[in-house]
């Protein structure tokens, strides 16, 4: 019998709460695939079951205090989003969204959690989704072998959960896990070859990440220093040149399967149109020049395609320019130290705890990745994660 005090038990529901709130965009297009239920409907189911999850955890923890400095960044917010929809029409954003994605996070994240059971409830949570995978990753563009971006990216928290979970907790594994394993793989592989280039982005950075957490833990501070250099040097190097190398490969693979994957053809067709970029070099120009009119307050959320006028720009397709365009400096900045402070704390040698590298890295390589060249920071729960633990860091290391 399961007894009511072990699912009130606080950890337990807050690991719930993260983990359910990573896994929502995949549950969303599992339903709109599996069930054609429109993904409205589905997250308004999901959106009672985080606060009735999140009530729960609040009645059974009273004496929970949550940080002056997340108050502080939520009422912030909430006043930009409420002048927004004073000030502007047509802002597609509402009260609801705003606890849905922000709020909750960066209230949770703050609070005691374990990592591992996220990481585990997560591949648990995944295994449905082998009944919808075909439909889910069904193309877009036949053309260039793509599947719908927002679907295959709905997969990268689970699979990046798998390769954290073989790594660091693989002695751990039991029936469930090593299931969720197995078909995470199978994602990755279905994905990795109808997925856009963001998720090819994701795991190169994951992989330095965790190269650099092992180098960190072995090696002296001077011997760290120097293989922390050469390895950032090789990301930016790839990542400078990331369409010749994707070519090259593509000329060496050539025309089989692995060839046929999406990255490489649609590489190869925006090499030969000369934009790279697919249009964001432009997007980001005109972001710079709306935010130099008003850099202190921003021109309030969802602001590109107010601003704009194309429906196909929703946001500038780079986190920091979304902050400063939206916010304004004087809102933006806290957030941005925040996002730089977590990634920093995963290369320096300080009093981190191993539960908390692999927490960051966790966050970091599914969010930041993506939300460099893609993704609306306002509907990306698994950022305010991130920034809600890296306050959580903050107050850690100042205690």
């Amino acid at each position: 019998m399961i007894k009511i005090s072990s699912i009130l038990n606080p950890k337990k529901l807050n690991d719930v709460i993260i983990s359910l709130t990573l896994m929502t965009p995949a549950i969303l297009v599992f339903f709109r695939s599996a069930f054609l239920v429109e993904s409205n409907i589905a997250s308004s189911f999901i959106a009672v079951a985080l606060m009735v999850l999140l009530l729960l955890y609040c009645f059974s923890r009273p004496k929970n205090r949550i940080k002056a400095s997340s108050i502080f960044l939520a009422v912030s917010l909430f006043l930009v989003l409420a002048a927004s929809l004073f000030f502007y029409t047509g802002v597609d954003y509402s009260l609801a969204q705003f606890g849905f994605y922000i709020l909750v996070p960066l209230l949770v994240s703050q609070q005691e959690f374990n990592i591992q059971n996220v990481l585990k409830n997560i591949m648990v949570l995944s295994i449905p989704l082998f009944f919808a995978t075909d439909s889910m990753l069904e193309l877009e563009n036949v053309g260039l072998n793509q599947a719908d971006m927002y679907s295959t990216y709905s997969f990268i928290p689970s699979i990046i959960a798998t390769f954290i979970y073989i790594i660091y907790y693989r002695k751990k594994l039991d029936k469930f896990t090593i299931l969720g394993c197995l078909l995470n793989i199978y994602y990755c592989v279905r994905v990795a070859l109808t997925a856009t280039r963001g998720f090819w982005l994701v795991v190169a950075v994951f992989i330095f990440f965790v190269i650099l957490l092992y180098i960190k833990q072995k090696a002296n501070k001077k011997t760290y220093l120097l293989v922390a250099i050469l390895l950032f040097s090789v990301l930016t190097t790839i990542m400078l040149n990331a369409s010749s190398i994707i070519s090259a490969v593509s000329n060496i693979i050539g025309d089989n399967a692995g060839g046929q994957a999406g990255i490489f053809i649609k590489t190869k067709h925006l090499s030969e149109s000369s934009d790279i970029l697919n249009g964001r070099a432009e997007l980001w120009s005109q972001s710079i020049e709306w935010i130099s009119k008003n850099p202190i307050f921003g021109n309030g959320f969802g602001s590109t395609a107010r601003l704009y006028g194309n429906e196909l720009y929703l946001y500038p397709h780079n986190l920091f320019l979304q902050l400063m365009q939206d916010c304004g400096l004087i809102i933006a900045t806290y957030p941005m130290f925040i996002i730089i402070y977590a990634i920093v704390s995963l290369t320096k040698k300080g009093k981190q705890t191993e539960a908390q590298n692999i927490t960051v890295l966790f966050l970091v390589s599914i969010t930041i990745p993506i939300l460099f060249f893609s993704n609306d920071i306002w509907k990306n729960s698994a950022l305010w994660l991130l920034i809600g633990y890296g306050i959580y860091l903050r107050g850690s290391k100042n205690e």
